[in-house]
């Protein structure tokens, strides 16, 4: 994935797996709710409609440098 950061990284992802993960626009209905940077970095994004949160609805993309870990 590309990307300088690790939001960006796991955001491209997010683009790249939207109709698999079932997010119309990921840009828009996902913001950051954390990242933790250990080993591996994982990046948390809720889902949000129309600027609601939707509970429970949340992906965390596992990094490792420019790949994704599964």
């Amino acid at each position: 994935v590309t990307g300088d950061t690790p939001e960006a990284r796991s955001r491209s992802f997010v683009r790249r797996y939207r109709e698999l993960l079932r997010i119309q626009n990921p840009d828009a209905e996902l913001e950051l709710k954390g990242v933790t940077r250990e080993n591996l970095d994982d990046v948390r994004l809720g889902q949000n409609y129309g600027g609601v949160p939707v509970f429970g609805a949340e992906i965390v993309v596992t990094l490792s440098g420019d790949e994704w870990s599964r």
